[in-house]
């Protein structure tokens, strides 16, 4: 079984690193021959206002690869070739969805057989990735323009900040039952934006309001396919971009926030778990002694709190993944509470043993959708993530095997607590114990 795991490990990353390798020189050599053919000029008119009739790109897709787990980075996954120039309200049809933001374009995606197929899988960026048949590119001059000529339909915008292994997609699922949501999770657009704003500092002040507010919009564009109106759109962002919060109620003040948040020693214990079924994480539980020399070398960069960031990564980085995640979003959560932003906490713990209390208050959150409360029950059932990696069915033979915490963890836990100045991880030993603001079962 060890030897088939590594095999596995090997070739995926191989393959994948020989893609990406082969995608770079291969981008070196289209871009000379667009050069010679006059594509690129036309990319660079493309971004004049009196250009506008023909300024989104279109682009075939050929061939895709991608590692699970790692933080997708927009058109290194696909290899491209240049089919033609149309008007940006193209975009605007069913059929596309907007996939990434860079510092100069909007991608997005455009499938190739049914529009709603982007919904049919559990994540959106997933989805995106392999209905993909072609991708679309817009300056962001003609993005903005776009986004802010959209009529506003009323619907609410829902975000579901989150914890990795919390019961955020459980969540996300309550609200897909109903039939009136359309729900976007972890999509690849909003980690792109949280990192040009919060990261790389791209953009600044209002130009950033302005940048996260289309990219929500577009993101929320009307899908006339999907029948029923639409209610809400669900965000669920990957747990990274909970940097967004603060933001997304500046600039959308009517926007219901919610943090879904679990006891993060079992959130530890869950990504050890699932390490055999990610490659990412299967690099950290496979693959120890690489995995130690990078943290090891982090370390003597600079890393804050050698003495036991060294120990935890060096021995078990994926407990560390597991449990820093958790401190880093909960350290979030309460800040935000401190700085009046207006956001609820929902305890996964509470979700499962209170099911009925919990679901009923947080539609009443959300005031439109209380009235299909008791049809979102039916989600309780279900595997709401059936369609991925990690999918009930997957974890089986990963849930089978116990997860002992190693020996003296509960004190590397307790000081990174300690460093986020946040609850330490005896506390949620106590059911009764939820963080501040807090829907109560």
């Amino acid at each position: 079984m060890a030897v088939y795991l590594y095999l596995q490990l090997f070739v995926s990353f191989t393959t994948w690193v020989l893609f990406m390798i082969f995608n770079y020189i291969y981008n070196v050599i289209r871009r000379l021959y667009w050069r010679y053919t006059g594509v690129h000029q036309q990319v660079i008119a493309n971004k004049k206002p009196e250009n506008y009739n023909r300024a989104a790109h279109v682009k075939k897709i050929l061939f895709r690869r991608i590692i699970e787990g790692y933080i997708k980075y927009p058109e290194s996954s696909f290899l491209t070739v240049h089919e033609g120039f149309v008007n940006p309200e193209r975009i605007m049809q069913d059929d596309c969805s907007l996939y990434a933001i860079t510092p100069t374009e909007a991608i997005f995606v455009q499938v190739k057989n049914r529009p709603d197929e982007l919904f049919l899988y559990d994540f959106l960026w997933m989805g995106q990735f392999l209905a993909a048949d072609k991708l679309i590119t817009i300056p962001l001059n003609h993005f903005n323009k776009l986004a802010e000529e959209m009529e506003d339909e009323g619907s609410k915008i829902i975000f579901l900040h989150n914890q990795a292994r919390c019961g955020g997609t459980l969540v996300t699922a309550l609200f897909k039952e109903t039939g009136r949501c359309v729900c976007l999770n972890e999509p690849t657009c909003i980690s792109t934006i949280c990192n040009h704003i919060f990261v790389e500092y791209t953009w600044h002040g209002a130009k950033a309001r302005r940048m996260f507010k289309n990219t929500i919009r577009m993101l929320c564009k009307p899908y006339s396919g999907l029948g029923k109106s639409v209610m809400a759109y669900v965000i669920k962002p990957l747990f990274l971009d909970i940097l967004i919060i603060e933001m997304a109620q500046e600039v959308f003040p009517e926007a219901i926030q919610f943090f879904i948040y679990r006891d993060p020693i079992e959130i530890a214990i869950s990504i050890r778990r699932i390490g055999q079924l990610i490659n990412t994480l299967k690099l950290l539980v496979y693959l120890p002694n690489i995995s130690s020399i990078i943290h090891i070398i982090g370390s003597v960069l600079g890393a804050q709190n050698k003495e036991y960031r060294g120990w935890t990564c060096v021995m078990h980085p994926e407990f560390e993944i597991g449990y820093r995640g958790a401190t880093y979003t909960v350290f979030y959560y309460l800040e935000a509470l401190k700085r009046g932003i207006n956001i609820h906490g929902v305890r996964y713990e509470d979700l499962i043993t209170h099911e009925a209390n919990i679901i009923k208050n947080i539609f009443q959150v959300c005031q439109c959708l209380d009235s299909f409360t008791e049809k979102a029950k039916a989600a309780m059932g279900k595997d709401s993530q059936a369609n991925s990696s990690v999918s009930r069915e997957k974890v089986r033979d990963a849930l089978r095997n116990p997860v002992e915490l190693p020996p003296g963890f509960m004190d590397v836990a307790r000081a990174m607590s300690e460093e986020y100045g946040i609850p330490g991880p005896d506390v949620y030993q106590d059911k009764t114990f939820r963080l501040s603001n807090s829907l109560e079962p």
